[in-house]
């Protein structure tokens, strides 16, 4: 599970973290230059353990379903299957959201952005020159910063899913690995 005060797990570290899995994950790509930051929400069930606890749930309104059944109240048992239809939904609402990746890799040249869940859906390439690292932060303190990646009049919304503290950090980190963009927009969490 992800630790919030460790936002980033370098892969090259892998045997000395054990199975912690990050929310952002870092790693290099041949050198120090160019480096691939993946970005992903916290998913505490895999989708194995995600249809074991929805068996598990559906053993109880089944069991009563079919107690009242045998008693002659079988209108009960369609309700039942409505009901283990919303959870399963739910449930599979919850897995495919979890699947959502953002994968931003900054090479020499550019800075590319891809988006999806089992392949690339979206992609984006900037100029690593122009791009420039944005922290928008609200007037009001009700809603989250939004950390885009601009360059000229295009820009790409990352990192949504993410705390506070892990949108500052991974901008700060952004801002490393991408040079001189936005030092001005990027400000510490308050």
């Amino acid at each position: 599970n992800f630790v919030s005060y460790v936002p980033f797990i370098d892969r090259s570290q892998k045997g000395k973290l054990g199975k912690r899995r990050g929310v952002i994950t870092k790693t290099y790509i041949g050198d120090q230059k160019n480096c691939r930051l993946v970005i992903r929400r916290n998913c505490s069930l895999t989708w194995g353990q995600t249809k074991c606890a929805i068996s598990l749930l559906a053993l109880a309104p089944l069991s009563v379903a079919f107690a009242f059944a045998l008693a002659g109240l079988w209108p009960v048992v369609p309700f039942a299957g409505l009901e283990l239809l919303a959870l399963g939904l739910c449930f599979y609402h919850c897995a495919r959201s979890a699947a959502e990746r953002e994968v931003v890799t900054v090479s020499e040249a550019e800075v590319a952005i891809e988006k999806g869940r089992k392949q690339v859906e979206k992609k984006w390439s900037f100029n690593r020159h122009w791009a420039v690292i944005a922290l928008d932060h609200p007037a009001g303190t009700w809603h989250p910063s939004r950390l885009f990646i601009r360059a000229h009049a295009q820009g790409v919304e990352i990192g949504s899913f993410l705390l506070e503290q892990e949108r500052f950090a991974l901008a700060g980190e952004l801002r490393k690995l991408i040079g001189r963009g936005g030092s001005a927009n990027v400000r510490p969490a308050i």
